[in-house]
């Protein structure tokens, strides 16, 4: 478990985070609860998810992030359902800026911005 809850975090250590996950192959949760990361944090995030083979659970609340970041999280959890037959747990709910309730397993395109 690797728990960087309330480091204050911005989307530049998310973006180093992202580059270093697919490295730590025994890491199976990963908490970053109230830091301050956007949607371009959880793009980053997003992106390196499916390259961590035994990641489960990742952990956003009360972070920042709007749809995009959202829906980059939800097409991750969609693409390890895919490819490993599971899903990991991105849980999101609680952000400062908006509340994200998600359908698990359903790829969302189309949406941009923060």
């Amino acid at each position: 478990v690797l728990d960087l809850s309330g480091v204050l975090m911005t989307d530049v250590g998310a973006e180093a985070l992202a580059v270093a996950l697919p490295r730590c192959r025994g890491l199976t949760s990963v908490v970053l609860d109230d830091n301050s990361l956007t949607c371009a944090g959880a793009g980053a995030l997003a992106s390196a998810v499916p390259h961590c083979p035994v990641l489960e659970r990742v952990s956003l609340r009360r972070n920042l992030i709007r749809h995009a970041g959202a829906f980059a999280l939800e097409e991750a959890n969609y693409l390890l359902s895919e490819t490993r037959g599971s899903m990991a747990l991105m849980e999101l709910s609680g952000q400062r800026s908006m509340s994200v309730n998600m359908p698990v397993g359903v790829p969302h395109q189309g949406w941009s911005g923060c």
